[in-house]
This record gives structure tokens, sequence and C-alpha cells, in this order.
């Protein structure tokens, strides 16, 4: 688990931990899950409350990527918001008011599963 700022550098750190979690990861995988974190996490820092905090966990084949915040809690980002195309685009993105996760693929770098 990480503890991101409550400011406009959380999406960045939270992009440099999913390197290190994820770096024996396919290029796609690992790009599609910097893209929604960026963008799930930059709601957070918007919309939700400090700390804001990012973990990781490897599963059955896949990616489960989860952002938590004690705020108000504005949950993941409405279909009104045009990161929701993006996000929609690469992950179902999952959760509540002030816990949001979507899951990826943990294909390697050679293909196979992780």
């Amino acid at each position: 688990m990480v503890r991101l700022p409550a400011d406009a550098s959380a999406p960045a750190v939270a992009r440099e931990a999913l390197d290190d979690w994820l770096s024996d990861v396919d290029a796609d995988v690992l790009r599609d899950a910097r893209s929604v974190i960026s963008e799930l996490v930059a709601h957070a820092v918007q919309e939700g409350a400090s700390p804001i905090e990012l973990s990781v966990q490897a599963r059955a084949g896949r990616a489960r990527v989860e952002i938590s915040d004690p705020g108000i809690g504005a949950g993941p980002p409405s279909p009104g918001y045009w990161s929701q195309r993006i996000i929609a685009s690469l992950a179902d993105v999952h959760g509540d008011d002030t816990h949001v996760w979507f899951e990826l693929p943990l294909r390697t770098r050679g293909g196979g599963q992780a």
C-alpha cells in the first residue's frame, strides 16, 4: 500500500508505484493500468479527502488495483466526466463512495500469464 499526496503530484506518484509493482507485466497492460490510475487518482484528489491510498494485489492471473480515501465520497467518476470514456475503454471500475478498484489481466512481457 502506498499513501498518496493529496495534491497534483498524486497521479505521478501512483504511476511510479504501478511501474514498480507491475514491472514484469506486458507493456500494453501497464499502459492501460497507468492511464486508469491517473484518472482515478486525479478524481480522488479533486473530490476525496486525505489520505488517499493505492494498493495492487495479484490474484488468479489478474491485477486488482484499489484506490481509497476517507472522504465525503464522490465515488468513481460519473459518466458525465470526459475521463470516464478513457477509464471505461480500458477497464471495468467498481466501487463505492470512498473505495474504487479495477482489474486487468497480468500478461507478462513474454505474453504468458503472470
